[in-house]
């Protein structure tokens, strides 16, 4: 099963990277064309001007300052103006050009963000003065982690996505950080989980998403993490593996291509939150019952023909996204989700929904959009919790009479149907803030539809935001 799933990914991989090729060469296109030329002139001015006031700022700034932000300024090094600034707790300098950078004297620094400049593992520097709790080194040019980072004791957060971080070539070594709980190592060129990660006992949060992954091996050691995002890898769960994380509490798992979840999935016993869209699922395990402390289970994009009828026991769940996939019937069963706050089931193919909808009574929010229904039940009435109700692109003949009912109501949204009349008693709502009615079939030129404006003037006059077809 895992090599058909890393068949699945290295073929959409393929298929990716040659649109890449192809957007790639439109850009040099662009690049080299009058329009391209014109704007990166254009574009360098405004860098000039920028440049120029941010040194003219600095000229002025008092010693006593605390934070200093050079976002887009043109610096090719730290300016030395900031070194003089001894009280400085945030120095922000993104987006820049810095290719070399000292960090030093900055006995009070707690977050720095070189993020988005041209430094390389080997042109940073720290001082072992630096006590820094968070340092954002992402979207540079960095092959290895730096060796001085060695020297900050105290880091807690520390975001190194979007370079060219490999261990191919080089072993990427990960230091002694013990107070560091957030580590971001996404959109890099690992194919493994790094060895020296069971340093870092005290994690809490770990990122690795857009790498080329295809094992939780390595996570053994870190029994403290308990939010794990390692989206667009072609990751395979390996059941042995999923009892290495009992602290889990949230697991973000997006377009791994994944065509399974294992029945040890049950293993998670903390888990509150379980990400897993835009994959090839059309089915979970029964042992997804067995995840009593979840919360929000996200499963949109996915191939689902039907609800696991699991799903059901899950009776703390508060968020449940089944949008994208191929539903063509929800069970009645779903009431048993009595604490549910918020259901998506759009882009599927409903016709209906169950009678008896109306005893999720703690439902907030309800996404139906992009289905086939040609009615709705009249025990919607009794979701009196109900502030988002959204029903446009369905086959609806009739405006829902039911839906007066809900005194909540902040939001409705009816386009898109074949709905000829629609009732003057909208204008008693009361907390309504927006509501969609365009793209009907509304009769105009009858009594009815007179009354119907003056109940849309109503609307208007309290504030809320309307569109419909005049």
């Amino acid at each position: 099963m895992a090599n058909r799933q890393w068949q699945i990914w290295d073929d959409s991989l393929r298929i990716q990277k040659e649109r890449n090729q192809e957007q790639k060469a439109d850009m040099e296109d662009y690049q080299n064309s009058p329009q391209g030329i014109k704007y990166r002139q254009e574009l360098a001015m405004s860098d000039s001007l920028r440049l120029a006031s941010y040194r003219a700022l600095l000229d002025t700034i008092s010693n006593t300052t605390t934070q200093v932000n050079l976002i887009n300024g043109g610096f090719t090094h730290i300016p030395e103006k900031i070194y003089q600034l001894t009280l400085l707790d945030t120095l922000i300098i993104t987006n820049n050009k810095i290719y070399n950078a000292r960090i030093h004297y900055f006995d009070n620094l707690k977050r720095l963000d070189l993020s988005g400049n041209q430094l390389t593992y080997k042109s940073i520097e720290f001082d072992k003065s630096v006590s820094l709790n968070s340092l954002d080194l992402s979207y540079n040019k960095l092959k290895k982690v730096p060796r001085s980072t060695r020297k900050i004791k105290n880091l807690k957060k520390l975001q190194l996505e979007g370079n060219g971080l490999t261990n191919k070539r080089y072993k990427l070594r990960l230091y002694r950080w013990d107070s560091l709980k957030s580590l971001d190592l996404s959109h890099n060129e690992l194919t493994r989980i790094p060895r020296r990660i069971k340093k870092l006992k005290n994690l809490k949060y770990v990122n690795l998403s857009h790498n080329s992954i295809r094992t939780l091996k390595g996570f053994k050691h870190l029994t403290s993490v308990e939010e794990l995002e390692i989206s667009y890898n072609p990751l395979f769960l390996d059941p042995k593996y999923l009892v290495s994380l009992p602290n889990l509490e949230t697991l973000i798992l997006s377009g791994c291509g994944m065509i399974y979840i294992p029945p040890e999935i049950e293993c998670l016993v903390n888990l509150k939150k379980l990400v897993i869209p835009k994959n090839l699922l059309s089915k979970m395990p029964p042992t997804i019952g067995n995840l009593k402390d979840l919360e929000n289970l996200m499963l949109y994009q996915n191939l689902f023909s039907e609800i696991p009828s699991e799903i059901f026991d899950l009776e703390n769940l508060l968020w449940l996204d089944l949008y994208y996939n191929n539903l063509t019937y929800i069970p009645d069963n779903i009431t048993q989700l009595k604490n549910l706050e918020i259901l998506y089931l759009s882009y599927n193919l409903l016709r209906e929904i169950p009678e008896n909808i109306g005893d999720m009574k703690n439902l907030k929010e309800l996404y139906l959009h992009h289905n086939k229904l040609r009615e709705i039940p009249e025990s919607i009435s009794e979701l009196q919790n109900l502030r988002y109700l959204h029903l446009y692109e369905n086959h609806l003949t009739v405006f829902p009479n039911s839906i007066l009912a809900l005194k909540q109501l902040k939001e409705l949204n009816l386009s898109d149907n074949l709905i000829t009349e629609f009732p003057k008693e909208i204008a008693l709502f009361e907390n309504l803030d927006y509501i969609y009615l365009d793209k009907n079939r509304t009769e105009k030129n009858t009594e009815n539809y007179e009354w119907f404006k003056w109940a849309l003037k109503e609307l208007q006059d309290k504030g809320v935001m309307i569109k419909f077809d005049y």
